[in-house]
């Protein structure tokens, strides 16, 4: 509407002031934007302290925010503090059994195979607390990207326990080849991807030798095995009614899949699947048709507190640009020298 107040977040704006002994410290939007790491040992008050005080800040500066429960009693801090913000009609929370879903992989399907693969590597790393590359060997990475050019070329839906069932599966492989063969377009691109992925089911795999393919199923199973069956699969792999585009106008989605019980794996599969799928949200998306980030576009921050438990290799990339497309990560933890899972 014409008349509209056009809201703005220039990133030279306060945040908040903190008030040390000898001085005041200002800390603004765009600082806040290059990522915020909260140190200290268990019971320093690294959660009741900073990572309270400048979540809230966020809050009422009206940023969209997906947080991330590490710990039970989580989702119930961050809902007090978007009720304190006036944010609580913003507040959307994903569990298990819930009614918020995401289907990850619709979203993936654009970027194709290549997409798909480094979402599963993602996840890959976390839960085996390793980001060296021969826990997610390069075989393993070109079967998965086989098997998913595979199902595109064959019209079929993405879909992780589908995905499973015809990782080692010749006859899945022989009936899909026959499909898209009907499908292709041979006067296009993908008759050449295709062309690449028959050779591919039907020489090389075939020809590969058992041990060597149960070594790349057994790679790819742990990061699969989650989304497979049950409250998971309802979660991730049915219909959607969430879009990561919604923090953008304002959402605060709280994952309240906790990382540290005996549904421990479920939590850090789900905790890793939407911070890589808000950050791919935040690298490509700016509201209203903007193809470049700008003071109207509203900051996003993923925030985690204890995120030794969900980090991987994609975080330190993201942010050295996260400033610029108005994005941020915010994190606290216990553990020193962290790379992934407090490795």
């Amino acid at each position: 509407m014409a008349n509209e107040k056009i809201v703005k977040w220039e990133l030279d704006d306060v945040l908040l002031t903190l008030h040390a002994r000898d001085e005041d410290i200002n800390i603004t939007v765009g600082q806040t934007c290059e990522g915020i790491m909260v140190m200290g040992a268990s019971g320093s008050g690294k959660t009741s302290g900073p990572l309270n005080t400048i979540q809230l800040a966020q809050m009422r500066k009206g940023f969209g925010m997906l947080n991330l429960c590490v710990k039970k009693d989580e989702c119930e801090r961050v809902c007090k503090l978007a009720k304190l913000a006036g944010r609580g009609k913003d507040v959307r929370i994903m569990r298990l059994g819930g009614d918020v879903r995401f289907n990850f992989l619709d979203s993936l399907r654009d970027g194709g195979a290549d997409a798909v693969t480094s979402a599963f590597r993602q996840i890959n790393q976390a839960l085996l607390g390793q980001v060296e590359e021969n826990e997610w060997t390069m075989a393993s990475q070109q079967h998965l990207s086989n098997l998913v050019k595979l199902f595109l070329l064959a019209g079929k839906k993405l879909e992780v326990s589908e995905l499973r069932l015809a990782a080692d599966n010749l006859e899945t492989h022989k009936q899909l080849l026959n499909q898209a063969e009907q499908r292709v377009n041979y006067d296009t691109p993908d008759a050449h991807t295709l062309k690449m992925v028959a050779a591919y089911f039907a020489q090389e795999w075939k020809g590969m030798g058992e041990k060597t393919k149960g070594s790349i199923i057994m790679s790819l199973t742990p990061t699969m095995n989650p989304f497979s069956d049950g409250p998971m699969r309802e979660l991730f792999c049915k219909d959607s009614n969430f879009n990561p585009k919604m923090l953008r106008d304002g959402t605060i989605l709280i994952v309240d899949i906790p990382c540290v019980d005996e549904m421990g794996v479920y939590g850090i599969s789900a905790g890793v699947i939407m911070k890589y799928m808000v950050q791919r949200m935040i690298a490509g998306y700016y509201g209203n048709g903007k193809t470049k980030a700008d003071n109207t576009t509203r900051p996003v921050c993923i925030v985690c507190d204890e995120c030794h438990y969900l980090t991987t290799t994609t975080d330190s990339e993201f942010v050295t640009t996260s400033r610029s497309m108005r994005g941020s990560l915010f994190g606290s933890s216990a553990e020193f020298g962290l790379t992934s899972n407090g490795g």
